[in-house]
C-alpha cells in the first residue's frame, strides 16, 4: 500500500481540517501516525489507497469534532432562537396585558358631571388673619371688624409680613 507521510501543517490542510484538530486526534491515537524520537516530530500517516476518491464530507479522517466556525453559528442560532421565544412571549404578555386593561376599561362608568347641584354649596369661609389666636374671636360675616383683631401678629411684624 502506498503511504505517505505528512507533517501535522500539511496533514491539516490535505484533510481540509485545522491543525489543532490533527493534534487531538493524534493524542485520542484516532489518525495513523508515527513520531520520530530523534527530532520529536509527530508525521500523519495518509495512506492514498483509502483516499482516493474520497470527499471532504465523507472522508475517514474529517474532523468529528466541529469547527470554530461552525460551533459560533450553533451558539448564535441558539441564542437568536431564544431571543425569539422570549420576544414571542412578551408580545403574548402584552396582549393579554391590552386585553385586561380594555375590560377594565369597559366596567367603568362613563363620568359625567351633574346638570344640576344636588345640595347648595356652602359659602367659602376665609382664614382670619390668626388662625391659632385664642384672644380674638373670628370675625363674623358682615360685622364690623375693631382695631384691636386687625392688630398684627408679633410673628407678622417680625418678618415683614402685612
Amino acid at each position: 500500500m502506498g503511504s505517505r507521510r505528512l507533517t501535522v501543517a500539511q496533514a491539516a490542510k490535505y484533510l481540509s481540517t485545522s491543525e489543532s484538530s490533527i493534534h487531538h486526534k493524534v493524542n485520542r491515537n484516532s489518525i495513523p501516525h508515527e513520531k520520530d524520537e530523534s527530532t520529536g516530530r509527530v508525521f500523519i500517516l495518509i495512506d492514498e489507497l483509502e483516499h482516493e476518491g474520497l470527499t471532504e464530507d465523507n472522508h475517514r479522517y474529517s474532523s468529528s469534532e466541529p469547527s470554530n466556525t461552525e460551533r459560533l453559528i450553533d451558539t448564535l442560532t441558539r441564542q437568536l432562537e431564544t431571543t425569539q421565544e422570549s420576544l414571542e412571549q412578551e408580545r403574548a404578555a402584552n396582549r393579554e396585558n391590552r386585553r385586561l386593561l380594555a375590560a377594565a376599561l369597559e366596567r367603568i362608568p362613563a363620568i359625567e358631571p351633574p346638570d344640576t347641584p344636588s345640595e347648595p354649596r356652602e359659602s367659602p369661609e376665609t382664614a382670619s388673619e390668626e388662625p391659632y389666636s385664642t384672644h380674638h374671636a373670628p370675625p363674623m360675616p358682615g360685622t364690623p371688624v375693631s382695631d384691636a383683631q386687625r392688630k398684627r401678629s408679633w410673628w407678622r411684624a417680625f418678618f415683614g409680613l402685612d
